[in-house]
C-alpha cells in the first residue's frame, strides 16, 4: 500500500564555549560540512539576518499552514497538527510488528523517511510521526505522552498489529524515553524494542528554525540521561555516528540502561539505511 499523509564585554576570563552547528535533519546523507564546530558566532547585521528570514520562508510557510487544521489519522486518535502522521502499511501478511518513527527537527525527510521506506520494504507496516510539524508549537513531556501514547494504542487496534517497534531519530530519539517513561503497562508491554538514533543529551520541547544553525538546549530543555533511567522493563537500543560521539547520550549511559551501539559516519550514518534497518531488527525478538 502506498504512502499517505494524515494530520493529526571585553573583559578577560575562560574562552568562549563551543557550540556545535549542524544542518537540520533533512540532509542527503554525510557530506564534508554537514557538522562542525563553531565559536560563538557574532551577530549579523540587519540586512543579513533579513536575508536569512527571506531563504527560511519557503520552509515556514507550509509550516504555519499545517498547524491551522487539525484531524485525526485513524479511529481514536487524538487531534494532531495536519501532515503529523504519515502512514506506509504492508498487506497483511502476518507480520504483527508495527514500527513507528519519531522524526528528527527537520521533519520526515531523509533518514526518516528512507528507513520507513527499507523497513516496509521488509513487510514491516510503518507508521512516521513528524516532529516538526508536530513540535512547531510548544509541548511538554505529559502532553507529547498523551497524544503518541494514544496515537499508538490506535494505530495497533485499526492495523491489527500486536507489537510495537519504536523508532527516535535526532530530536525524536531525545523526546523518546519521556514517552517511554510516561507509558502505561499494557501498551508498554507491547513494545518489542524502543531504538534512539543519534540522541543528543538533551530534548526539546519546540522546534525553531534558528535550531537548523545552533544545535543547542532551549531553556524549557530536560536531560535525557534521567528519565532513559526511569524506562524499565523495555528493551533499549542506544545508537550513535563514530564522527558525533561528544554529543551523543549514548556513551554516557550506565551499564545496564541500554545497549550502545557505535555505527560508522556522522548523524546520519554516512546514508547506509540498509545496514541500520538490519542492526534494529536482528535486536527485535522473535515473535511467540
Amino acid at each position: 500500500m502506498g504512502t499517505a499523509l494524515h494530520g493529526v564585554s571585553g573583559r578577560s576570563g575562560p574562552a568562549p564555549r563551543r557550540r556545535r552547528c549542524r544542518r537540520p535533519d533533512l540532509g542527503r546523507g554525510e557530506r564534508s560540512g554537514d557538522e562542525m564546530t563553531l565559536r560563538r558566532p557574532r551577530r549579523r547585521a540587519p540586512g543579513k539576518a533579513l536575508k536569512a528570514l527571506l531563504l527560511a520562508l519557503p520552509l515556514l510557510a507550509p509550516l504555519s499552514m499545517a498547524t491551522q487544521a487539525a484531524t485525526a489519522g485513524t479511529p481514536g486518535t487524538p487531534a494532531l497538527p495536519a501532515g503529523t502522521l504519515i502512514e506506509n502499511r504492508t498487506p497483511d501478511d502476518g507480520n504483527r510488528d508495527l514500527a513507528v518513527i519519531l522524526s528528527g527537527d527537520g521533519g520526515w525527510a531523509d533518514l526518516d523517511r528512507q528507513l520507513g521506506t527499507v523497513l516496509a520494504a521488509r513487510g514491516i507496516s510503518v507508521l512516521g510521526f513528524d516532529c516538526m510539524k508536530y513540535f512547531w508549537d510548544t509541548r511538554s513531556p505529559d502532553a507529547t505522552a498523551r497524544d503518541v501514547n494514544a496515537t499508538l494504542a490506535a494505530y495497533l487496534k485499526a492495523w491489527h498489529k500486536d507489537r510495537l517497534v519504536l523508532i527516535g531519530f535526532s530530536f525524536g530519539a531525545a523526546v523518546l524515553p519521556f514517552i517511554l517513561a510516561r507509558m502505561d503497562a499494557p501498551l508498554k508491554s507491547r513494545v518489542a524494542l524502543a531504538t534512539m538514533l543519534g540522541s543528543n543529551t538533551y530534548a526539546n520541547w519546540e522546534i525553531h528554525w534558528g535550531d537548523w544553525l545552533h544545535d543547542e538546549p532551549h531553556k524549557s530543555a530536560l536531560p535525557v540521561l534521567p528519565e532513559l533511567a526511569k524506562v524499565q522493563g523495555v528493551r533499549t537500543l542506544c545508537v550513535y555516528g563514530a564522527e558525533e560521539e561528544a554529543n551523543s547520550v549514548c556513551p554516557t549511559l550506565p551499564a545496564g540502561t541500554a545497549e550502545v551501539l557505535r555505527l560508522p559516519g556522522g548523524h546520519h550514518f554516512d546514508g547506509n539505511y540498509e545496514a541500520l534497518a538490519s542492526q534494529i531488527l536482528r535486536r527485535v525478538p522473535s515473535a511467540r
